[in-house]
């Protein structure tokens, strides 16, 4: 997000991100058992596997255009609607941290929710700041991402900051060598979440 935030004119004003759905422990998805296997005639992994977590426009040929009633699935299917797999509950969490919300779709596949965010309500984009950086370092602060380059040679850091764009950002040797950036230069910094005391 935070490389969207510093390069909009190469993505829309609106981005989403598909979240792995609910499948058992042998990798099988009630949703797709409901509805998949109706139309494909083969398993979840093997479809999957084919897409090579491409282009999945294969499948939008092979799906009915016609709407699926929710209560002629079978209630396995139905259970998890939108629900994300127990895996990716951390990356679910942080999606909604940086403001991200669960759309009205879900995935084809396995029905995992489809999550979408208006890029200007982003965290990266709405807390983001602009700092100078300077080569005093701190050795406590806030922790931060701390970002630079352009859309060829972006690059990101984890930073302790003071809460003020007034202090800019004070960088260690080794921060600012990752980041290609030396004193004065402009970084885009955000503030990471904190829950419970641990970083997220």
């Amino acid at each position: 997000m935070l490389y969207i935030a510093a390069n909009r004119k190469r993505f829309s004003s609106e981005v989403f991100s598909l979240m792995l759905g609910v499948s058992d422990e042998h990798g099988a998805s009630p949703f797709w058992e409901a509805v998949g296997r109706k139309f494909f005639g083969r398993d979840f992994e093997q479809v999957e596997a084919e897409s090579g977590g491409c282009s999945r426009t294969f499948i939008a040929e092979v799906m009915p255009s016609y709407p699926l009633y929710v209560l002629l699935l079978p209630s396995a299917a139905q259970r998890v609607l939108g629900e994300p797999n127990e895996s990716t509950l951390l990356a679910y969490d942080i999606h909604l941290e940086e403001g991200f919300e669960p759309d009205r779709y879900v995935d084809i596949f396995d029905a995992g929710p489809v999550l979408t965010i208006a890029v200007d309500k982003s965290a990266s984009a709405s807390s983001g700041e602009l700092r100078a950086v300077s080569d005093s370092a701190l050795e406590s602060g806030a922790p931060y991402l701390v970002a630079a380059g352009g859309a060829h040679e972006f690059r990101c850091a984890l930073a302790p900051l003071t809460g003020t764009r007034a202090d800019g950002a004070a960088l260690t040797a080794a921060t600012r060598d990752a980041l290609g950036v030396q004193e004065k230069d402009t970084v885009r910094c955000v503030p990471l979440h904190q829950a419970s005391g641990e970083l997220q």
